[in-house]
């Protein structure tokens, strides 16, 4: 018999949510981190699953549901003006006979959003849309805490399988994962393009791993239960994959965030006073032992060679950073000429040889011109004064979610799982300073899980 006011197989809502997430997730990490333009539209063929599985879910609440939740709002007008720029493309450079000097066609549109190119503005719809379906999802789901746990555990899983095909394809030495797209590519990584996007990638599964680990190590400490338990051995080994495949990923920026967060971790571990007592000081040591095997480990695979090669290069870094300050210039500079609504998708490229000399862009030595390497600045200059406030109007959102799970859970063992997870997001945040970990879907959407489904998972939990 059916119980009044529950549809018939709502048991089944969940999973059907759980495994359009995943796929979704899932298939932008093995598809070149959903940067290549030729595997874009499944991202937005499995967002649209997303989005319409939480539609079936809602059913007759959803307008009740969606009208109140602000991001709902901030996404679906941010989407418009995606929408908008790219219906408005076309714009083509043409050499004025009077003015002599090369000059862009107008806009379809004039008064409208607009975008050089068609296509390449559609690309930022295959990036945005699925995140916004899969932030919604997370915050309405029919089971909002398994619907968390699940999709968190997914990201571990799936991060460090992709740490084991990462190391396993430098081994081999050849980008076998690339063969039939960019077999000369020389900046991959795993299944991604550009290393810095995959070491990103890997500090955020990272900061999720070590954050579950630390919630193990307490939740058996206030249960006064021993730490061998398989959980945090076979937790504690995915950190070890991880830190090993982020060396390897050879990315310096990547390299750096992730002895930051062990520092963090520890320095967690101690504040929440694990380190006192015998069994505390056991706990420490074992972390600690931990840590020295994965130096051993990253030392012996790379060798004495590659080790004093990153390390040497690490002044040679911090130049090409201060190199960068060209780009960054120029995005504002581009952005002071089209405050309201930017230049659309992909359109810094077009403008940049106009605002700066062709000599000095040639001889500036930074091969990514066609990023800013400043992702907010990128985005203010590409969607405008209104896209980026949109945008940051929906990171105010969750993480003002975010925020408030973390201080219901501030004196329970969930409160690691935040404390690490925040830490990763901060720390890749302070990367998109200086490059672009947040225009590669697969990041991006790491980043929603995240926000999203931690506090959804780890809010209020207590040990059982």
């Amino acid at each position: 018999m059916k119980q009044r006011g529950k549809p018939e197989h709502a048991g089944t809502a969940p999973v059907r949510l759980w495994i359009a997430c995943c796929a979704l997730a899932g298939y932008a990490v093995w598809a070149q981190g959903g940067t290549l333009p030729a595997l874009q539209p499944p991202l937005l063929l499995l967002g649209a699953w997303v989005f319409a599985t939480l539609l079936f879910h809602l059913r007759g609440r959803i307008l009740i549901v969606l009208r109140r939740d602000p991001l709902f709002w901030l996404g679906l007008l941010f989407l418009l003006l995606l929408v908008i720029q790219t219906w408005n493309a076309g714009r083509h450079l043409y050499f004025h006979p009077f003015e002599a000097r090369w000059m862009f066609t107008p806009p379809p549109v004039p008064y409208l959003p607009w975008s050089f190119d068609r296509s390449e503005s559609f690309q930022m719809l295959y990036w945005f849309a699925p995140a916004w379906a899969l932030a919604l999802a997370l915050r309405h789901a029919p089971d909002r805490k398994r619907t968390g746990r699940v999709l968190l555990y997914f990201v571990m899983i799936n991060g460090i399988l992709l740490a084991v095909a990462g190391m396993v394809q430098w081994m081999a030495g050849t980008p076998f994962l690339f063969r039939h797209t960019r077999p000369a590519f020389r900046l991959f990584y795993a299944t991604f393009a550009y290393r810095n996007h995959a070491g990103a990638y890997l500090v955020l599964v990272l900061a999720a791993v070590l954050g579950f680990l630390s919630y193990q190590i307490r939740w058996r400490h206030r249960a006064g239960m021993a730490v061998r338990a398989p959980v945090i051995w076979g937790t504690g080994f995915g950190g070890i994959v991880l830190v090993t495949a982020i060396h390897t990923s050879l990315s310096r920026a990547a390299i750096l965030l992730s002895w930051v967060l062990i520092a963090w971790f520890l320095a967690a571990l101690v504040v929440g006073r694990i380190g006192r007592g015998r069994v505390g000081r056991l706990q420490v040591g074992l972390v600690l032992a931990l840590v020295l095997f994965i130096t051993s480990i990253w030392v012996i695979i790379l060798g004495g060679d590659a080790f004093r090669t990153r390390t040497q290069s690490l002044h040679t870094w911090a130049h090409q950073v201060e190199n960068r300050q060209w780009q960054w210039e120029t995005a504002v500079r581009i952005w002071q000429d089209h405050p309201v609504w930017g230049v659309g998708g992909w359109g810094y490229r077009h403008l940049l040889p106009y605002y700066v000399d062709e000599a000095f862009a040639r001889s500036a030595g930074d091969p990514g011109k066609a990023n800013v390497h400043n992702d907010a600045l990128q985005f203010l200059a590409e969607f405008g004064g209104v896209g980026l406030a949109l945008l940051l109007g929906a990171l105010v959102v969750t993480g003002a979610g975010f925020v408030r799970a973390w201080q219901s859970a501030r004196e329970q063992p969930a409160s690691a799982v935040f404390t690490m997870v925040f830490a990763g997001l901060l720390l890749v945040g302070l990367h998109s300073l200086i490059d672009l970990p947040f225009r590669n879907p697969a990041v991006l959407y790491t980043v929603v899980i995240l926000l999203v489904a931690v506090p959804a998972a780890w809010s209020n939990l207590r040990a059982s």
